[in-house]
């Protein structure tokens, strides 16, 4: 799918979801203030509300596909949709078995037009619907970079001496813009915490003409001023140039190999800590060591933040 194009030695500029929102959050009916609390920082952070519920595995039966993925058990999804409800939100993958069906922003700049509940993100439902969504590549024009640590963040990065990488859309062994999405919190204050979703399809180096084998992570930005440690939206305008660097000045998807702002590490992204809860930081860092080394499986189905902003020497391209 084609993406318009733009060594972080240079300054980055704008960090668009890291300082912003336009929009008012909308939270879904089965997220209640009743089942968040504040998050309790250690000395030297700044207290962010996160909330309670945990990421919840997906089943952890054996798997038998191709795909990677168990199908969800009926009684699992019944338990949760009255039968009738269920038929109109699923529908039946002849491997994956009940997949929940989400809308389509297949333009970034939409995302807002598809809400995803937070709970379907850690679930395995929006992961497994994103397994239908998968492409093969063309694996005669792939381009297999390093990737690295940047220098002075968290973020991973592919290898700044050879920026810019990805030019060249045919010869990326991911794909960015394949959908788009937004999730909120609701915060026990009543605040509400409101992220775009923008999940990063990876080819299996192993196998990258096979769709069945991709793998995807799930990044996230907050729409909320969390580099200086505040929850209110930010002035119009922002989100919307925050969207139009993303889509015409990055060519690739910068993870933070953390849960707290890669600029200002005393505050934590509410939304990602959720991962770190579940799989706890030595885990973490061995999965991120991983897919730096050409592995993506290791971060397959995890909610993870991405960065937004400029570069001036293209590492980010």
């Amino acid at each position: 799918m084609n993406e318009k194009t733009s060594r972080i030695l240079a300054i980055l500029l704008v960090g668009w979801l890291a300082a912003c929102a336009t929009i008012p959050a909308s939270v879904d009916p089965n997220m209640t203030a009743a089942s968040q609390v504040t998050f309790t920082s250690t000395p030297g952070e700044t207290a962010m509300p996160v909330p309670t519920q945990t990421a919840t595995a997906s089943p952890t039966a054996e798997v038998v596909n191709e795909y990677g993925l168990q199908p969800e058990p009926l009684e699992q999804i019944l338990a949760d949709y009255p039968r009738a409800v269920m038929e109109r939100l699923f529908f039946h993958h002849p491997e994956l078995g009940w997949v929940k069906e989400y809308a389509l922003c297949p333009s970034p700049e939409n995302f807002r037009d598809c809400p995803v509940p937070v709970e379907d993100l850690f679930n395995g439902r929006y992961h497994r619907w994103l397994k239908t969504l998968s492409q093969s590549f063309d694996s005669g024009q792939l381009k297999w970079v390093d990737m690295m640590q940047h220098p002075f963040s968290p973020i991973i990065i592919y290898d700044d001496e050879t920026a810019p990488n990805y030019k060249n859309v045919s010869e990326r062994p991911y794909r960015r813009n394949v959908t788009a999405g937004t999730t909120a919190l609701a915060m026990p204050d009543g605040t509400i915490l409101e992220y775009a979703i923008l999940p990063v399809e990876f080819a299996d180096p192993t196998d990258p003409q096979n769709p069945k084998k991709n793998f995807w992570v799930i990044g996230i930005n907050e729409l909320y001023r969390a580099s200086i440690g505040k929850t209110e939206l930010a002035p119009k305008g922002i989100m919307r140039e925050g969207m139009r660097i993303w889509v015409e000045k990055m060519n690739m998807a910068p993870f933070v190999m953390g849960n707290t702002h890669p600029y200002n590490a005393n505050v934590v992204i509410a939304l990602a800590d959720m991962t770190w809860q579940k799989y706890g930081e030595q885990e973490m860092r061995a999965r991120f060591e991983r897919f730096m080394s050409n592995d993506p499986s290791a971060l397959d189905g995890m909610v993870l933040k991405v960065d937004i902003a400029r570069s001036t020497k293209g590492v980010y391209e």
